[in-house]
């Protein structure tokens, strides 16, 4: 299992941005695949790899993988952070057969694994709810 190349994350997180409503509701491009700089206020998106599988049993089709991608999405109150899943859902339904900056996207399937609601960091009196998507994306390289 190989983690996928930095174009093909750079891809996911420029076609999420290429939304307006999306990009509206996080300042500044907040969708990170590394960890969140540590003075970050919500509402923020984390994206992280969490698996890859070559596809060898399509026929005729070579070099497509599987990748599941976690999405946590952070903001201060539950109506904030569930305006942003309901935007990367919209995003991301019914995706197939595009490309993605030099990526052919062969499907997207969505798995909600729900919210949490957590204080914030000691000394905070913010508190923070995270919803959590997990998306499988079958792709190959253009």
């Amino acid at each position: 299992m190989s983690e996928p190349t930095s174009d093909f994350i750079t891809a996911f997180r420029a076609y999420l941005l290429a939304d307006a409503a999306l990009a509206a509701l996080l300042p500044n491009g907040a969708i990170y695949s590394t960890p969140a700089p540590e003075n970050r206020r919500a509402p923020y998106v984390r994206m992280a790899w969490i698996s890859g599988i070559p596809s060898s049993n399509i026929e005729l089709v070579d070099d497509l993988t599987e990748s599941v991608f976690q999405l946590d999405v952070y903001a201060l109150d539950y109506g904030a952070a569930a305006e942003i899943k309901r935007t990367i859902i919209r995003r991301l339904r019914g995706v197939c057969h595009t490309l993605w900056s030099g990526w052919e996207i062969a499907y997207v399937v969505l798995t909600d694994q729900g919210q949490t609601t957590e204080a914030g960091d000691a000394g905070s009196a913010d508190s923070w709810t995270r919803f959590r998507l997990d998306y499988r994306i079958l792709h190959q390289s253009e």
